[in-house]
C-alpha cells in the first residue's frame, strides 16, 4: 500500500495551510518508507508529488514516487496490488514476490513506441486488483489518475484557485477545495497547461447481475454445482490475499487479521484463510465494541459495558474456529472503546471520512477506525492485512432492503436493488473505508470483491444466490450452505447485523437517536 499526495500549483498560487497536515495523515499510511518529490513545469507550474510505503510484497522496501531511465520525465506513485495479469512477464515477476508498481512502470515504458496515454491504459487493462494512482508526465505537463474499475482505494481530488491535488488521504481545513472521490469509471487527464481535465479512457462496462425476465432466463443452475464452484472461486481469491505478504518479523508471527463480528461473511473468510496460512503463524479476530452511553443507561443493572451484540457473535464463533482447526491460534482482539477515547479521535475521524458526512459514515466509519488500530485488551494485533467481508451482502443479498424489494417485485425487483449495491459500492463504502484503515498504517483487502468471484455471481440468477421460496426469503443462502460445507454449523445461521449496531457506535447519546442514518453530519 502507499499512500497519495500530489499538489499542483499555478505560478503565483499559494500551498495551501492544510496540506501540511494532509501530508501527514499520508504519511501515515505507509510507515516503511516516504518521499517527496518537486518539480518545476515549464510554464511556471509546480508539482509536489510525495508518497509513503507500507510495504507487503517483494525482498525489499522500494521507496515512492518511481522513475525508470527507460521512460524519461515519467514518475510513478502506485497504491496497489495486482492479483492476477494477463501480461506473462508482470506474471513471472509477481510469482517470484517482485514489487508490482517497479514492474507496472516496465511495462507501460516497454510500450514507448505509444503516448504515455495509450501505454497507460494498456496495461492497466491487463491486471486486476485494487489500486490507485498518480503518474506525472511533467516533459508534457500531464497528470494520470485514476483507481481501479470498483474503486477499492481511496483517491480524492479537488481544486481550488489555480491549484490542483490528488490524495489518498483528507484533512480538516480541505473544505474549501470541495474534495470528492474520483470516478473509478475512467482513468483521468489532467492538463496542467490549460488546467483542463478529460477522460482518456473508460473501463470496461460494470458488471451486470443476472437479472433477465424470468421467461428468458437460463435454466436453473445445478446448486451442488454452484455451491462447488463458488468455493472454488472464493477460496482462491482468499488464498491470492493471505500469502507471500513480506514480513520482517519470525516466521512464526501473525500476517493476517480479520475484521470480525463473528457473523457468517466473515468467519467463512477466516476458515479459508486457515487453510492457505502455515499453521505456525496465528490469525487475529478483531472484534470492536464502544461503551454507549445511551445503550448502557437502558440495559439492565449490571450489564458489562462491552457485552455488545458483536461481541457475544465473536466469542460464539471463536469457539467454532477453535472446533474447526484446533491446531491454529485463533487469537480475539477485544477491542474496547471508551465513550472519551470516542470523542477525543471523534475530529480525527470525520477529517478521514470527507467526503462521506452522513451520520451511518460516521458510525461505521468509526467501528472500523478503531478495529483497525487493531488496541485490544492487553493485545494489538502486528497483522498489516486486514480482511473484510464487504461484498458478501452486496452480492448475495443480504440486508433487509433486499427482503423489501423482493416481496415488493419478486426475483427482477431483487435483483435491480443488488446492482444498485454493486454500483454504490465505490461511492458508499470503499474510499471511506479505505482511508479510516489505512491511516494506521494496514491494509484492507476484500476476497468477496475478486473479479472472478463477482464475474461468477453475476452469471447466477438470484435464486441460486438467496433462498426465494414462494414468500419466503432467505439471505445468503449459497453462502449459508457455503458455511455448512465447511462445518460452521452455527456460523450457518447468523442472522446479519449491521456494525455499526452490532459493535454500538450509533447513536450514542440522545440527540443521535433522533437523526437518521442518511442525515448529514452537523
Amino acid at each position: 500500500m502507499c499512500g497519495i499526495a500530489a499538489l499542483a500549483l499555478a505560478h503565483g498560487a499559494r500551498m495551501p495551510a492544510a496540506w501540511p497536515e494532509l501530508v501527514s495523515g499520508v504519511l501515515l499510511r505507509g510507515p516503511d518508507a516516504h518521499e517527496t518529490r518537486s518539480f518545476q513545469l515549464a510554464e511556471g507550474t509546480s508539482v509536489q508529488l510525495t508518497a509513503s510505503v507500507l510495504c507487503l510484497r517483494g525482498p525489499c522496501i522500494t521507496p515512492q514516487p518511481l522513475a525508470t531511465d527507460a521512460l524519461p520525465g515519467v514518475v510513478l506513485i502506485w497504491n496497489g496490488q495486482v492479483w492476477d495479469t494477463r501480461d506473462e512477464a508482470l506474471a513471472r515477476a509477481l510469482a517470484a514476490g517482485e514489487n508490482d508498481g517497479v514492474h507496472l512502470l516496465d511495462r507501460i515504458a516497454h510500450r514507448r513506441q505509444a503516448t504515455v496515454a495509450d501505454a497507460l491504459v494498456s496495461t492497466l487493462a491487463e491486471i486486476e486488483g485494487p489500486y490507485a494512482f498518480v503518474l506525472l508526465d511533467y516533459a508534457q505537463s500531464r497528470v494520470y489518475y485514476g483507481r481501479d474499475p470498483l474503486g477499492r482505494r481511496s483517491l480524492l481530488c479537488g481544486r481550488e484557485a489555480g491549484s490542483f491535488f490528488l490524495a489518498s488521504h483528507c484533512a480538516a481545513g480541505m473544505e474549501a477545495w470541495a474534495p470528492e472521490e474520483v470516478a473509478c469509471s475512467a482513468v483521468w487527464c489532467a492538463d496542467l497547461r490549460d488546467r483542463s481535465v478529460r477522460c482518456i479512457e473508460r473501463h470496461a462496462p460494470r458488471l451486470l447481475l443476472c437479472d433477465v425476465p424470468p421467461a428468458a432466463a437460463p435454466a436453473e443452475p445445478d446448486q451442488d454445482m454452484a455451491l462447488a464452484q463458488f468455493q472454488r472461486t472464493l477460496e482462491q481469491s482468499v488464498q491470492a490475499r493471505v500469502t507471500r505478504i513480506r514480513s520482517d518479523a519470525p516466521d512464526a508471527d501473525t500476517r493476517v487479521a480479520v475484521l470480525f463480528s463473528g457473523g457468517l461473511d466473515c468467519t467463512v473468510l477466516a476458515a479459508m484463510a486457515h487453510r492457505h496460512i502455515p499453521e505456525r503463524q496465528g490469525i487475529d479476530l478483531i472484534n470492536v465494541a464502544f461503551e454507549n452511553p445511551r445503550a448502557l443507561a437502558h440495559a439492565e443493572p449490571g450489564t458489562p459495558t462491552y457485552a455488545v451484540p458483536d461481541r457475544r457473535t465473536a466469542l460464539a464463533s471463536l469457539r467454532e474456529l477453535q472446533a474447526y482447526a484446533p491446531g491454529r491460534h485463533w487469537r480475539l482482539i477485544e477491542v474496547d472503546v471508551p465513550y472519551a477515547e470516542y470523542l477525543a479521535h471523534l475530529d480525527t475521524i470525520r477529517a478521514l471520512l470527507q467526503p462521506s458526512d452522513s451520520v451511518m459514515d460516521l458510525s461505521i466509519g468509526a467501528a472500523l477506525y478503531f478495529a483497525a488500530r487493531g488496541q485490544g485488551r492487553g493485545a494489538t494485533t502486528p497483522a498489516r492485512v486486514l480482511l473484510s467481508g464487504l461484498g458478501a451482502d452486496e452480492l448475495l443479498a443480504g440486508y433487509a432492503r433486499h427482503r423489501q424489494a423482493f416481496r415488493r417485485g419478486g426475483a427482477p425487483a431483487l435483483a435491480q436493488e443488488l446492482q444498485q449495491d454493486l454500483d454504490r459500492l465505490p461511492s458508499r463504502n470503499l474510499g471511506r473505508d479505505d482511508r479510516v484503515v489505512g491511516v494506521h498504517g494496514k491494509e484492507v483487502r476484500y476476497p468477496y470483491l475478486a473479479r472472478d468471484v463477482i464475474t461468477y455471481l453475476c452469471t447466477l440468477p438470484v435464486s441460486a444466490k438467496a433462498g426465494l421460496d414462494g414468500e419466503q426469503f432467505e439471505d445468503k443462502r449459497l453462502l449459508r450452505r457455503l458455511a455448512l460445507q465447511l462445518g460452521l454449523e452455527q456460523v450457518a445461521l447468523q442472522p446479519k447485523r449491521a456494525i455499526q449496531f452490532g459493535a454500538r457506535s450509533a447513536k450514542m447519546d440522545a440527540a443521535a437517536a433522533r437523526r437518521k442514518g442518511a442525515e448529514p453530519l452537523e
